[in-house]
């Protein structure tokens, strides 16, 4: 049996200082640990600044070797003077002090926060100094690259094109960017902390509420919302419109309002341009198209006419409809003219010449009651135009100028060359500018904005709404441009720029044919699809002698290629399937020489490939006008045959 164990009262207090002693060691075990993770270092050091303990030195993997010395031989240079003055000065105050160390640790550079405190005894006497070191360099690189990153931030926000501005829950303005302040014209400064209601006209601020209360309605995921039709004011008080982007984010008193806006005057402005000149385009194609299909039937009318009077050697009743007709192809020149698909007879010439030559004219159509005056630029104007069109032009501008001085007033009509291209494609070639400017009642801007939409008319029955429309067309299908600058009261300037051509020193090619003989013998092909056109012209054409070969299209046509007797070809534009200029190109390739005259009203592909005048015989025409031209070019055919 065994003998139980006694434990004296020594052993049981060296067990328990044993375990306490344990305890104790694994508390600054764990602090060590727990000071290591923290990359916090810490060290005691005597009045003569000798280490006396230390847990992990900063810049030394290996500690043991560090016990005894002094600070200046741990450390050298610029960190151990650092690190001796904080100390120090701990010691001598009698206080904690603090201070910011750089060396390099680890293969990197890091800034150290130095706190040393005074170690005192148990009378109170300062004995030496402790010290802890915390590694503040991943926070002052985390610091460095958040202010990095914001500096970029604000960067982009200072240089965004749209206006950024953010509000908080009292709809108080917290940012306004740059864009913010040239699009409402008021400085940051200023914006920062005012109601941002200030930028609400006050008929939209109903709208601006609701759109509030509808973002406080969402969801923290949802909390976003784009109008594409708001309005806002500037500091002028100038309302505009705008489209916005609204982000709302945060909840309670940190929430943050953050509006994307865009000016939309300068897209609105556009978009109305491109609506006008959509909508001018439609109605061009209309009016060209009726102008092409009527012309053909004046095409007859006159054709028809003009037999009857040569058979009945005058008479009242065909001079009339000849007349009528005559004046129904003025109406469709218009129309032509303003839907830019005429035909036209392109030479170069002199502005001033044609202004002096409609002076006496221009003087009955303006009255006694308007002083007329003409400035012309001494040298001449040379533009490549079609005569009769640009006379057309200047008519109706005097005209209109005229009707807008109804108790009289002063027209001023004026030339100059000035050093600006009409098309930026122009590469800075000067412009011819022709002015004319009246004192008369003047137009409001909507009605500006409308003069040169066809039927458009303030003048009501009295105007037809293509005078203006008219030019237009003329202008811009010549190359040019024209400007209308006008205000109630004050007046209206009109201003046409044309390109400035080289001057003109030979004559213009096509010159009136009128004096050829009209009977022949030769073959004639007449290609039109038009019938009652078609027969028209072959009547005529078999009255003054020629033998006529009739084709409906192209395709008929090409199967009197190789008819040895073929005189000429005469052939309409506008055709089902090929066109009269496909013709023609097949006649060039295949029977060179072969004279080719094309009729039309008007034609697309014509204006963009120049055409010789004497090769061309503009709709509506008469069964002179036709022969003429044939007779002509038969005259100046080698090949022509019998």
């Amino acid at each position: 049996m065994s003998k139980p164990q006694v434990t004296t009262p020594m052993a049981a207090l060296a067990a328990t200082a044993d375990q306490t002693a344990r305890r104790e060691q694994a508390t600054v075990s764990a602090w060590g640990e727990l000071m290591q993770a923290a990359r916090v270092t810490a060290a005691e050091q005597d009045l003569d600044l000798r280490y006396v303990a230390v847990l992990d030195q900063p810049g030394m993997p290996d500690v043991s070797h560090v016990i005894g010395q002094l600070e200046t031989e741990v450390y050298s240079g610029d960190v151990a003077e650092r690190l001796v003055a904080i100390k120090r000065a701990a010691i001598e105050r009698g206080r904690p002090h603090q201070g910011r160390v750089e060396l390099e640790h680890d293969g990197r550079s890091c800034s150290f926060e130095v706190t040393a405190t005074p170690r005192r005894n148990e009378r109170g006497e300062v004995v030496g100094v402790l010290s802890m070191a915390v590694d503040l360099s991943d926070a002052l690189r985390a610091h460095e690259q958040h202010r990095t990153s914001q500096g970029r931030l604000a960067g982009i926000l200072d240089s965004a094109m749209d206006a950024i501005v953010s509000t908080g829950p009292d709809h108080r303005v917290l940012f306004f960017n740059p864009a913010a302040e040239r699009m409402f014209g008021v400085p940051a400064a200023q914006a920062i902390g005012s109601d941002v209601t200030r930028f609400v006209p006050p008929a939209a601020g109903d709208e601006h509420s609701a759109l509030i209360r509808h973002l406080d309605g969402l969801t923290t995921g949802d909390r976003r919302i784009t109008v594409s039709d708001l309005c806002a004011v500037r500091a002028s008080g100038e309302a505009f419109p705008i489209e916005a982007s609204i982000a709302h984010t945060g909840a309670a008193d940190d929430q943050l309002f953050t509006i994307i806006i865009r000016d939309r005057t300068e897209r609105d402005q556009l978009q109305a341009h491109l609506l006008q000149s959509q909508k001018l385009e439609g109605i061009g194609r209309l009016a060209g198209g009726v102008a092409h299909d009527f012309n053909n039937l004046l095409t007859v009318i006159l054709g028809y006419c003009e037999l009857l009077r040569m058979r009945q050697r005058g008479g009242t009743e065909l001079e009339e409809i000849n007349n009528a007709a005559r004046r129904a192809s003025q109406l469709t020149r218009q129309l032509l003219a303003f839907s830019r698909r005429q035909v036209l007879h392109v030479e170069t010439l002199d502005l001033n010449t044609l202004i002096r030559g409609l002076h006496r004219m221009l003087r009955r159509i303006v009255g006694e009651d308007v002083g007329l005056t003409t400035h012309l630029a001494e040298e001449q104007l040379w533009v490549v135009a079609d005569f009769g069109q640009l006379e057309q032009v200047l008519l109706n501008l005097v005209g209109n100028a005229r009707d807008a001085m109804p108790a009289g007033g002063s027209l001023r009509i004026a030339t100059r060359i000035i050093d600006r291209p009409v098309h930026a494609e122009s590469s800075g070639r000067p412009s011819v500018e022709l002015m004319i400017q009246d004192n008369g009642v003047g137009m409001a801007e909507e009605v500006r904005s409308r003069i040169f939409e066809p039927f458009f008319t303030t003048k009501g029955d009295a105007g037809t709404g293509l005078g203006l429309a008219t030019v237009y067309g003329i202008v811009t299908q010549t190359g040019g441009e024209i400007e209308c600058d006008s205000a109630p009261g004050a007046g209206t300037t009109f201003r046409v720029f044309l390109p400035l051509a080289q001057a003109q020193r030979e004559p213009s090619a096509g010159a009136s044919v009128s004096r050829h003989p009209a009977h022949g013998h030769e073959t004639v092909l007449l290609v039109e699809d038009e019938p009652i056109v078609r027969e028209l012209a072959a009547r005529a054409l078999r009255q003054y002698g020629y033998k006529v070969l009739e084709a409906q299209d192209a395709e008929s046509a090409l199967r009197f290629m190789d008819l040895p007797n073929l005189g000429i070809v005469v052939s309409d534009v506008v055709m089902p399937g090929r066109t009269g200029d496909d013709l023609s190109a097949e006649f060039a390739r295949r029977r060179p020489g072969l004279p080719v005259l094309l009729m039309t009203g008007y034609s697309e592909a014509m204006l963009q490939r120049p055409v010789d005048p004497a090769h061309l015989l503009r709709k509506p025409f008469t069964p002179t006008e036709l022969i003429a031209k044939i007779r002509a070019l038969l005259d100046r055919s080698p090949t022509a045959g019998a």
